[in-house]
């Protein structure tokens, strides 16, 4: 199947699902929507819905997702000091920024069946904000033939490659 793919760039930074999610007596709860991160996405939809409209409507509403998701952060906000990673979960980022862009898609973000997410290091002189822009591809899901064979197995252990050993650890 020939996959069709668009690009969404410079969307707002999601913040983390810590922050829109919080936590009480009653469990986990959604917060309202005052954080300036649903302002600014509604600003990035009615700014570009043309655009976004057209290339969507291009897009099979049968075929599931492929949703790669960069995320562009200040060597600061990713970095301390002493050159060490700070605590980021990336992945924290993903319940906000999925819901989300399935709203601008007028897609139900059940389609997206897998993808990628990557932290990218941008300089803080070079640019005002962080970003994150996302590539959706059209794609057939995933069947297990189609992994690699070190992933197909179907028996339980672990597989250690590279580190001078291919072997199974039990």
């Amino acid at each position: 199947m020939e996959s069709d793919s668009l690009i969404i760039r410079r969307l707002p930074m999601p913040p983390s699902s810590n922050h829109l999610y919080p936590t009480n007596k009653a469990g986990r709860r959604y917060k309202d929507k005052s954080h300036p991160f649903w302002k600014e996405m509604r600003m990035f939809q009615v700014k570009h819905s043309d655009e976004i409209s057209r290339l969507a409507a291009l897009m099979d509403p049968d075929i599931p997702l492929r949703v790669d998701r960069y995320f562009f952060f200040f060597y600061e906000s990713l970095y301390t000091k002493a050159g060490k990673p700070r605590v980021m979960d990336i992945s924290n980022k993903l319940k906000a920024f999925d819901d989300e862009l399935a709203k601008i898609m007028s897609v139900d973000d059940s389609r997206i069946f897998y993808g990628t997410e990557a932290k990218v290091v941008i300089s803080s002189e070079e640019h005002e904000k962080e970003w994150a822009t996302v590539r959706i591809t059209t794609k057939n899901p995933l069947q297990i033939t189609s992994l690699p064979l070190e992933l197909q197995s179907t028996v339980p252990g672990i597989w250690l490659q590279g580190l001078n050993a291919e072997r199974d650890l039990y």
